[in-house]
C-alpha cells in the first residue's frame, strides 16, 4: 500500500513539473516570436528611410552656403539703390535720382531695340548689358569728371570692384557661368565695339538728358551744360538719335514758351535761366542776390532797347 501512495506520488509530481515546463516554453517562444517580428519589421523601417550619407550632408551645406551668398550679393548690389549720381547732387537738384534708378531706365529704354530687321543686332542682350553699365558704382561710387580722376585709375577701380561682385555671384551659384557671364557683359560695355555696346552708351546719354530736361521743370535750374555736352550729332544709333533730337527740340519749344509768359506778365521779370544764375552767381560771390538781379535786369533792359 505504502508501495502505491509512493508511485502515485512521484507520478503526480512529474505530471505537474512537465505541465509547467511545457507552459514556460510555450511563453518563451511567444515572446521570442514577438522579438524576432519586431525586429524584422524595425529592419524593414529603417531600409525604407533614406539614410543621410556624408555626400548628402555635403550638398546641403553647400546648397545653404551659395543661399547665404546669394543674400550677400543681393545686399552689394542693392547698393546702387542708395548711391547718388553724383553730377546732380553737384547741380544742387534737391531730389537727385539714385545710380539703381538710372539704370533701370536704360534698361527699359533699350525695348527701343526690339524689333529690328537686323539679325546681328541682340537686343535682349542690351536689357542685361544696360542693368549692369553701372554695377560697379555700387563699390566705387559714381565717378565723375569734376573728381579729377583719370580715365586709367577710374577703369582700374570699377575692373577692380566688378571682379568682387562677379566673384560674389559665382560663389553664389552652382557653376561659374553666371560669374563669367557679368564680366563679359561689363568688358564688351567698357570696350564700345559691338553695336549693342554702342546702342547702350547712347541710351544712357539719352536718359541723362530726358532727367536734365525734367529736372529743370521740376526745380526751375538751368542745366543746359548737360545738353551742351550732349547734341545730337554724339549719338550714333538711328533710332535713339531721333529720340534725342525730339528731346532737345521738346526743351527749346519750353523755353522759349516760359521765356516769352514771363515777359508778358513784367517786361523787366527775370526768365528761370536768368534766376538760376543768380542765385549760383550769389552764392560764388560776395554780392548779394538782389544786386546781381538788379545788374541782369539793367542788362535785359539794354538789349531790348530800353533805357534803364
Amino acid at each position: 500500500m505504502k508501495l502505491l501512495v509512493i508511485i502515485l506520488y512521484t507520478t503526480l509530481t512529474v505530471l505537474s513539473h512537465s505541465l509547467v515546463f511545457t507552459r514556460y516554453s510555450q511563453r518563451s517562444r511567444r515572446s521570442i516570436t514577438a522579438q524576432r517580428m519586431n525586429e524584422r519589421k524595425e529592419a524593414s523601417t529603417t531600409e525604407q528611410e533614406p539614410r543621410q550619407t556624408n555626400e548628402d550632408t555635403a550638398v546641403g551645406s553647400s546648397s545653404s552656403s551659395q543661399s547665404a551668398t546669394a543674400v550677400d550679393f543681393a545686399r552689394l548690389v542693392g547698393k546702387l539703390k542708395t548711391t547718388p549720381r553724383t553730377g546732380w547732387v553737384r547741380r544742387g537738384v534737391p531730389r537727385y535720382e539714385s545710380v539703381a534708378d538710372h539704370s533701370w531706365r536704360v534698361a527699359t529704354l533699350s525695348l527701343l531695340l526690339f524689333g529690328r530687321n537686323d539679325d546681328n543686332f541682340d537686343a535682349p542682350k542690351c536689357i542685361q548689358m544696360a542693368l549692369v553699365h553701372d554695377l560697379a558704382e555700387c563699390l566705387v561710387g559714381d565717378i565723375v569728371p569734376d573728381d579729377n580722376i583719370s580715365a586709367e585709375s577710374k577703369q582700374k577701380m570699377e575692373h577692380d570692384a566688378m571682379i568682387r561682385i562677379a566673384t560674389t555671384l559665382g560663389q553664389a551659384c552652382p557653376n561659374d557661368h553666371a560669374r563669367q557671364h557679368l564680366l563679359d557683359l561689363f568688358d564688351e560695355y567698357e570696350k564700345r565695339e559691338s553695336l549693342e555696346s554702342k546702342a547702350v552708351k547712347d541710351l544712357d546719354l539719352l536718359d541723362m538728358i530726358i532727367q536734365a530736361d525734367e529736372y529743370e521743370q521740376a526745380f526751375g535750374l538751368d542745366l543746359s551744360e548737360f545738353f551742351q555736352g550732349t547734341p545730337v550729332s554724339r549719338f550714333g544709333d538711328a533710332t535713339i538719335q531721333a529720340v534725342a533730337r525730339q528731346v532737345h527740340e521738346q526743351r527749346q519749344e519750353r523755353l522759349q514758351k516760359e521765356n516769352t509768359d514771363v515777359t508778358r506778365k513784367d517786361p523787366f521779370a527775370l526768365s528761370k535761366k536768368d534766376q538760376a544764375f543768380v542765385s549760383e552767381y550769389a552764392n560764388a560771390s560776395n554780392l548779394s542776390a538782389d544786386a546781381v538781379q538788379q545788374t541782369i535786369k539793367a542788362l535785359r533792359d539794354w538789349e531790348n532797347g530800353g533805357s534803364k
